[in-house]
C-alpha cells in the first residue's frame, strides 16, 4: 500500500451496535482521525478503512509488523480490552514516502527539477 491507498482491517465481534472506542489505533494513527473510519457491516462484522497518508508509519513485510490497537465499545457503554493481533500482517507492506521525479524526458527536451514543460499546439512557434 502507498501514499492514498486505503487498508481496510475486517473485525469480527461478537455483537452489533459497537463502536470504536477513543483510544484505538492502527499504524500509530490514533482514531478518531480524518484518514480512519469504521463501519458495521452486519452480524458483528466491523470495517476499518485507514487511507495511507505522507509521513505516517512505515511497514515493511516480514520485517515490521502493522501496530493495532482497537477497542470495541457496547451500545451499554462497557469498553473491551484491546485488540491488537492482526492477523496476516506479515504480509502487509506500507510505503508512506512520495515519489522523488529527479528527471523528466520529452522527446526532443530534457527538463530538469523545477522546469517547465510547455505543450506547443499546432502553428504555435514557440
Amino acid at each position: 500500500f502507498g501514499i492514498g491507498d486505503t487498508v481496510i482491517l475486517v473485525i469480527m465481534a461478537d455483537g452489533s451496535g459497537y463502536s470504536l472506542g477513543p483510544n484505538s489505533s492502527f499504524n500509530g494513527i490514533v482514531a478518531p482521525a480524518p484518514n480512519i473510519s469504521f463501519t458495521e457491516s452486519a452480524a458483528g462484522n466491523y470495517s476499518l478503512h485507514y487511507i495511507v497518508q505522507e509521513g505516517d508509519n512505515e511497514v515493511v513485510a516480514g520485517i515490521s509488523d502493522i501496530q493495532a490497537s482497537i477497542l470495541l465499545v457496547k451500545p451499554s457503554g462497557n469498553v473491551g480490552t484491546p485488540f491488537t493481533t492482526v492477523s496476516n500482517a506479515s504480509m502487509l507492506s506500507i510505503d508512506t514516502h512520495p515519489p522523488v521525479v529527479t528527471r523528466l524526458e520529452v522527446p526532443s527536451l530534457e527538463v530538469g527539477v523545477g522546469g517547465t514543460v510547455r505543450r506547443l499546439y499546432s502553428g504555435d512557434s514557440g
